[in-house]
C-alpha cells in the first residue's frame, strides 16, 4: 500500500494538475475535494514550511505589498540573513522575485528586536548592553541604516551582559515570555464607542476586542485589556461559529500527535467499513485551517477523541470556558465514508512513521457537554485561543501552550493564507490598519447564513496588538462595518485613549 500523497511533497505545485472531484469513500487524499483554486491556498502554507522535507530549498514569491522586512518577519530570518541568501545589497525587490530562504530559526541563546519609529542602531546597542559592530555583524550589516519593522538578531553575549533581552512581538516562534504575565483588565463596552461612529449592528452581533501591550524590548505582555460589545463575548449559545472551530482541533491533533510520540508527518489511518482512509497529519491541519475543508476538520476531532478534546483540551485549564465538539460537518458525505455522524464514537485508528506505528483501539467517548449544537464556543473562547498562540513569546509558559516551533510555524502561516473566501473583515479591518509588516491572521466562519472571524492584528511599528472577534447575521457581508469602525478605532488611537 502506497503512502498518501502530501500537499508539501512537491517543490514546485502545479494545481492544474488536481483533480477537482469531492471526496469519496476509499479517497486517500484531500485534495481531491478541494477545487483547484483551494488546494493550491492550501500548498502555500506548505511552500514556506521548514519541515516541508529537509533537503528542499524555501523558496518564496514576493507579492504585491510586501517588503524585505515584513518577509524576514514572517520566515523568521534578519534582513542581513534575507539579503545574503539572495545576493541583495538593498531592500529593493520585485512582485514575482523569487526569493530563497536560508535556514533562519533563531538560536534559543540569542534574540531579537523590532526596529519601532525613532530608533537608531546606537540607541538599541546602548539599550541592550551591545556594541553597534556586534549587531552589525550579527546581521550582515555594511552600514547603520535601519527601517521600522526590521527585525534585528541580538548576539547571546550581548543580551547576557546586563542589557535588556529583545524579541519582537510578531509570531515568532524562539521563547516564552519571562514576565509573571498580567490579568486582563476590563476595557469597557464597545457598543457606545462603535455608536459614536455610526454604527448600525447587523441581527444578533457580537463582538470582543482584546488590547495588548508590550514593553519597551516588545519581548513581554505587560497590559491586556477586553472591550465586550453589549456583554456578548462569553455567550457560547444562540448562534453558529462554523469553521473558527477548527482552530481548536487544528491545535488538538497536533498536541495529540506530539504526546503519543510522532510528529505530523506521520499518516494516520481510520479503519472504517467497507475501506480505511490515510492521511497525513499536517495535511489535514493544514486543509482544515487554510481551505477550511470540513472533513479534513472531522477527521481532526476524530483522530484525537471525543474525551480528549472536550475533557482534557477545551477545559478551563487551557482558557477555555464554553467550547464542545459535538457533530460533524457535511453529515451526509461522512457517513458515506464509513463514520457516525457524532464525534462521541471514533473507529480504531493506526499511526505510522518512520517505520514505527501504533494502533489505538476504537473508542466512545463518555464526557458529558451541555452543547446541542455541531459545535459551541464564545467569541471569548477563540480570542483566548488566538492569543495563546500568537502571544507564546511574549506570555509566561503558564499561559500558552508551548506548541513546538515547527507546529506553532506552520499554524500561523496557514491563518495567514489568502483565501478565495472570508476575507470580508480582514479586508475591512485593512482598509485603517495598514502599512509595511502589517498582517493579520484568522480563522473565520459561515454557516445557516452565520458570519464570524477570529483575527490577531500584527504592527510592526507599533507596541500593541489586537484580537478582533466578531459574529453576526444574516451574510458575509454583514461584519464589514463593524470591521471597519474597529479598524478606524485601533488606528486612531482611541482604544488606547479608553
Amino acid at each position: 500500500m502506497s503512502p498518501p500523497r502530501s500537499l508539501c511533497g512537491r517543490s514546485t505545485f502545479d494545481a492544474g494538475s488536481v483533480s477537482a472531484a469531492r471526496l469519496r469513500p476509499g479517497d486517500r487524499s484531500l485534495k481531491a475535494a478541494m477545487p483547484k483554486r483551494l488546494v493550491a491556498v492550501a500548498a502555500l502554507a506548505c511552500a514556506l514550511c521548514i519541515s516541508c522535507g529537509a533537503s528542499a530549498q524555501q523558496r518564496y514569491t514576493v507579492e504585491s505589498g510586501d517588503t524585505l522586512g515584513a518577509i524576514a518577519i514572517e520566515t523568521g530570518c534578519t534582513v542581513g540573513e534575507l539579503r545574503a541568501a539572495n545576493g541583495i545589497s538593498g531592500d529593493a525587490i520585485r512582485v514575482g522575485q523569487r526569493l530563497s530562504i536560508p535556514s533562519c530559526t533563531p538560536a534559543e541563546t540569542g534574540n531579537t528586536y523590532t526596529v519601532v519609529s525613532g530608533d537608531i542602531l546606537g540607541r538599541i546597542a546602548e539599550n541592550i548592553g551591545c556594541s553597534v559592530s556586534a549587531i552589525q555583524a550579527a546581521n550582515n550589516m555594511s552600514d547603520d541604516i535601519i527601517r521600522v519593522g526590521q527585525r534585528l538578531r541580538i548576539p547571546a553575549d550581548c543580551s547576557a551582559t546586563g542589557g535588556a533581552s529583545a524579541s519582537s512581538a510578531t509570531p515568532q516562534p524562539t521563547r516564552s515570555g519571562s514576565g509573571s504575565g498580567v490579568a486582563s483588565e476590563d476595557g469597557g463596552d464597545l457598543q457606545p464607542l462603535m455608536q459614536r461612529y455610526g454604527f448600525n449592528p447587523p441581527e444578533h452581533f457580537r463582538a470582543l476586542v482584546m488590547e495588548f501591550t508590550f514593553d519597551r524590548t516588545r519581548s513581554n505582555v505587560i497590559r491586556e485589556r477586553i472591550f465586550d460589545y453589549d456583554n456578548t463575548g462569553s455567550r457560547s449559545s444562540g448562534w453558529n461559529p462554523a469553521s473558527t472551530v477548527k482552530l481548536f482541533a487544528g491545535i488538538a491533533a497536533l498536541r495529540r500527535i506530539r504526546e503519543l510520540g510522532f510528529t505530523p508527518d506521520a499518516q494516520v489511518t481510520f479503519h472504517t467499513s467497507p475501506s480505511a482512509h490515510t492521511y497525513e497529519l499536517r495535511e489535514l491541519v493544514q486543509d482544515a485551517l487554510g481551505p477550511s475543508n470540513n472533513i479534513a476538520y472531522n477527521l481532526l476531532v476524530t483522530f484525537v477523541g471525543w474525551d480528549y478534546i472536550n475533557g482534557e483540551f477545551l477545559t478551563p485549564s487551557n482558557g477555555f470556558r464554553g467550547t464542545a465538539m459535538r457533530r460533524a460537518y457535511e453529515r451526509t458525505r461522512w457517513t458515506e465514508m464509513g463514520f457516525q455522524d457524532s464525534f462521541r464514537p471514533s473507529p480504531e485508528i493506526t499511526i505510522t512513521e518512520g517505520g514505527r506505528s501504533r494502533t489505538i483501539e476504537a473508542r466512545n467517548g463518555d464526557h458529558e457537554i451541555s452543547c446541542h449544537g455541531a459545535a459551541c464556543t464564545s467569541l471569548r473562547d477563540l480570542a483566548e485561543a488566538l492569543r495563546r498562540l500568537m502571544l507564546q513569546e511574549q506570555l509566561p509558559a503558564g499561559q500558552h501552550w508551548s506548541i513546538p516551533t515547527d507546529d506553532l510555524r506552520m499554524i500561523r502561516r496557514t491563518l495567514r493564507t489568502d483565501r478565495r473566501r472570508g476575507e470580508e473583515v480582514v479586508d475591512a479591518l485593512g482598509e485603517h490598519i495598514s502599512g509595511d509588516g502589517v498582517r493579520f491572521y484568522h480563522k473565520a466562519g459561515y454557516s445557516a447564513d452565520w458570519y464570524s472571524d477570529n483575527v490577531y492584528v500584527y504592527d510592526p511599528t507599533e507596541d500593541q496588538a489586537w484580537i478582533v472577534s466578531l459574529a453576526g447575521y444574516p451574510g458575509r457581508d454583514c461584519l464589514t462595518e463593524a470591521a471597519g469602525i474597529i479598524g478606524q478605532i485601533i488606528a486612531s488611537g482611541e482604544l488606547r485613549r479608553q
